[in-house]
């Protein structure tokens, strides 16, 4: 990698999904793969493409994150706005439809924008956040080389 990140700089996250009403279930590609194959039928493959965070990217997540107390008058973390933030800068396109509003017809993307991000289910959303973080935060074992 370069010392500096182009938006062409991008890594994508391929996970498998199934709902039962408001419970979720999201699958890694190795889990997914361990399934027999009638339970593999029974979820939907998706991709979702991350871009690493830049410096600037970096200082705007801490940014957003520094609220005013209504009850103090003082700044104070927001450890919510923070990793919503995180999300919304780190992905940066996915494959998620909708159904469509005519019966025949294609099924809609869904637009990859920062209010569809703060739609995602948050099981989903946490899970993203959890695969994004493990690839781009530096590990111990990194930081001692």
């Amino acid at each position: 990698m370069s010392m500096f990140i182009s938006k062409k700089d991008t890594f994508d996250y391929v996970f498998y999904y199934k709902a039962d009403g408001f419970r979720v279930t999201m699958l890694t590609k190795e889990e997914w793969a361990k399934l027999e194959e009638p339970k593999q039928r029974t979820y939907e493959r998706h991709v979702v493409t991350f871009r690493p965070m830049t410096w600037g990217d970096q200082n705007e997540c801490r940014r957003s994150a520094i609220v005013e107390n209504p009850e103090t008058g003082l700044d104070q973390w927001d450890g919510d706005a923070f990793v919503m933030e995180k999300l919304c800068r780190g992905i940066v396109d996915w494959d998620f439809t909708e159904p469509p509003k005519e019966e025949g017809a294609d099924p809609v993307k869904v637009p990859t924008t920062p209010e569809n991000i703060r739609r995602l289910h948050p099981g989903i959303a946490d899970k993203l956040l959890m695969y994004y973080d493990n690839e781009t935060e530096v590990s111990e074992r990194e930081e001692k080389n």
